[in-house]
C-alpha cells in the first residue's frame, strides 16, 4: 500500500526531530565525514570562531558609541522637558530666533504680547498631541485618556550600559487620577516587559469599568445583582500586567497569554523609543511621519504570513539540537524598529 505524501513528510520530520534531541549529534556528524572533508570543516570552524569574536567586539563598540551619543542627547532632551513643563529657565529671544523658520525672520515679531501667554505654563498637551499625531498611538487613546495625558510632561528613555535592555519613563504633573509622578516600562534583554502599574485613586482607574450582572442561585432560584469590574480599552493598559488566572492547571495558558500581550506591546514601545521621543517636537507640530507606514508594514507581513502559515507551523516548534529550545524565535519587527535608532 502506498503511503500518502503528507504522511511521508510527517515521518521524515519525525526522523529529523530525533537528531534535534540528540546531544551528541554534532560529534557523530563530524565522525561520519571523510577525513579531508573533516579537516576542511575544522578550518571553517576556526574561521567561524573569528567571526563570533568579531561580532562580540562589534556589539561592544556599538554599546560604547550608543552610550556616547545618549550622553550628547541628554541635555537637549532635558531642555525640552523644561520648556514643555514650564519649570525651567525662561526661553530667550535668541533661542526663539534659532528655532524660527528662515522665512519668518524679520517678519514675525519675536516678543509675545503679555495677553498671549496669560497664566499658561510650558506647552500644554504637548505629549498628548505628539501621540495623537501617530496613527497607531492615536488609535489607542480614548477620550477619557486624554484628560490624564494632558498631565504628561515628559517621556524619557534610558539604556543599560552593557545590554540591549532599556526603560521608558513617563513623568506626570500632579493629577486627580493616580498618585504616581513617574510610570516606567522596562524591556529586558530577552524581550520581557516589566512595568509599574499606576496607583489609581478611588474611582479613577480608566483601564476597568464596572458592569452590573444578575446571578441566580441554583438551589433556591433567588436572584441577586452584583457589580463586577472588567477590563476597559485604554492607553494606560500598557502599564497594566495581564490578568493571571489562579487555577494552577492554567499556568501554561497564562504564560502564553502574557507572551502574546508582550508581543503586541513591543512594537508600540519601539515606536515610542525610536520615533516619538527623539522627534517629539515634529510629532507635536504634525511634521513627522504619521506612522501609516508602520500599519502598512504590519498588513503586508500578515498577508505573507497567511500564505506560508502551513509550512511555518510544521517546523516552528523544532528545538535546537541537543537543547530544549535554545532561544526564542525572532520577533517580528515593525518599520520603526528597522529605522536607524537615534
Amino acid at each position: 500500500m502506498e503511503i500518502p505524501e503528507d504522511q511521508m513528510d510527517q515521518l521524515a520530520l519525525m526522523g529529523h526531530l530525533q537528531d534535534f534531541f540528540n546531544p551528541n549529534f554534532s560529534k557523530e556528524f563530524m565522525e561520519k565525514l571523510p577525513g579531508k572533508i573533516r579537516e576542511r570543516t575544522d578550518v571553517l570552524l576556526a574561521d567561524d570562531k573569528k567571526i563570533s569574536d568579531l561580532q562580540k567586539e562589534h556589539k561592544a563598540e556599538v554599546h560604547r558609541l550608543h552610550k556616547e551619543y545618549m550622553a550628547a542627547f541628554r541635555p537637549i532632551f532635558q531642555r525640552r522637558a523644561e520648556i514643555v513643563s514650564g519649570k525651567g529657565a525662561a526661553i530667550t529671544d535668541e533661542e526663539v530666533k534659532k528655532g524660527m523658520p528662515a522665512e519668518h525672520h524679520d517678519v514675525v515679531e519675536i516678543t509675545a504680547k503679555p495677553e498671549d501667554a496669560a497664566n499658561v505654563k510650558g506647552v500644554p498637551g504637548f505629549w498628548l498631541k505628539a501621540f495623537q499625531h501617530h496613527v497607531i498611538l492615536d488609535s489607542m487613546i480614548k477620550e477619557y485618556d486624554e484628560v490624564i495625558l494632558n498631565h504628561l510632561i515628559d517621556v524619557a528613555r534610558t539604556y543599560e550600559d552593557t545590554s540591549d535592555a532599556y526603560t521608558l519613563t513617563f513623568t506626570f504633573a500632579p493629577n486627580e487620577h493616580f498618585e504616581d509622578e513617574k510610570l516606567t516600562i522596562k524591556v529586558t534583554d530577552d524581550g520581557k516587559v516589566e512595568r509599574t502599574a499606576p496607583k489609581w485613586k478611588p474611582g479613577k482607574n480608566v483601564t476597568v469599568k464596572t458592569i452590573t450582572k444578575k446571578q441566580r442561585a441554583k438551589r433556591t432560584g433567588a436572584v441577586r445583582t452584583i457589580n463586577q469590574e472588567v477590563p476597559c480599552e485604554s492607553f494606560f493598559a500598557i502599564f497594566q500586567e495581564s490578568a493571571k488566572k489562579e487555577d494552577k492547571d492554567q499556568d501554561d495558558e497564562d504564560e502564553e497569554g502574557e507572551e502574546d500581550d508582550e508581543e503586541q506591546l513591543l512594537p508600540l514601545l519601539f515606536i515610542i523609543r525610536n520615533s516619538i521621543i527623539p522627534m517629539a517636537v515634529e510629532y507635536y507640530t504634525g511634521e513627522a511621519p504619521d506612522g501609516t507606514s508602520d500599519v502598512e508594514d504590519d498588513e503586508e507581513y500578515e498577508e505573507e504570513e497567511d500564505e506560508e502559515e502551513e509550512d511555518f507551523d510544521a517546523h516552528r516548534h523544532m528545538p535546537a539540537r541537543g537543547a530544549a529550545g535554545r532561544g526564542a524565535p525572532a520577533r517580528r519587527e515593525t518599520g520603526e524598529r528597522r529605522k536607524r535608532d537615534v
